[in-house]
């Protein structure tokens, strides 16, 4: 609450700190070190951040005191905390901790023009890091151990690690349900599969 200063009553300028109305000088908020109005900050104080006329807390607040968020660490207005780097960009371990903009990947991974992190080509992401895996032959794929498995029935051609189907054999098609597989031609036939009986009566 802005309390009216009774030394300033009848003033022409205030103090840092104050505002004027009616020849009165007002407290600003306590966030603010300057204000124009009770509810338009122009300047804040260390730590809070001026958004739309009010001093804004993008970390942690204790009483009248904010934080920034820590390293690899940013504040999520949604949660009103803060969160981790990765959360927002998966493998990412330091970022802007207002906007949560990548700026540094875990080893292994490569910063993106997009702010993305991934891994750069002829490596594959494992999981936790990029690694170079041998090439497997057409049909199979690696499954991040450098071992050659057989890609799915129906599939001709498949990601590494995960095996996912990304091209199939002549006839077959992406699942309906699940696209990394390949459904026959039979699930995909609008007639029957085998011999029909007659329906003409003898």
């Amino acid at each position: 609450m802005n309390i009216q200063t009774p030394e300033m009553v009848g003033a022409t300028t205030c103090k840092t700190g104050q505002y004027l109305l009616s020849s009165v000088c007002y407290a600003c908020p306590a966030t603010c070190t300057s204000c124009s109005s009770a509810t338009k900050c122009t300047v804040c104080k260390t730590g809070f951040s001026l958004v739309s006329g009010a001093c804004v807390c993008q970390g942690t607040l204790s009483s009248t005191t904010c934080t920034a968020c820590a390293a690899g660490t940013f504040y999520d207005p949604v949660k009103n905390a803060c969160v981790r780097c990765d959360s927002k960009t998966p493998h990412c371990t330091a970022c802007s901790n207002k906007t949560g903009v990548c700026s540094t990947c875990a080893s292994t991974y490569t910063l993106s023009t997009t702010k993305a992190c991934g891994c750069a080509t002829g490596l594959v992401d494992i999981g936790t890091v990029c690694k170079a895996v041998a090439v497997c032959p057409a049909g199979t794929y690696n499954n991040g151990s450098d071992v050659c498995l057989a890609c799915v029935s129906g599939c001709v051609a498949c990601t590494a690690v995960t095996g996912s189907c990304t091209s199939c054999q002549a006839n077959y098609t992406p699942s309906t349900t699940n696209k990394t597989i390949c459904d026959p031609p039979s699930v995909n036939c609008p007639f029957p599969v085998g011999p029909v009986e007659s329906s003409t009566s003898v």
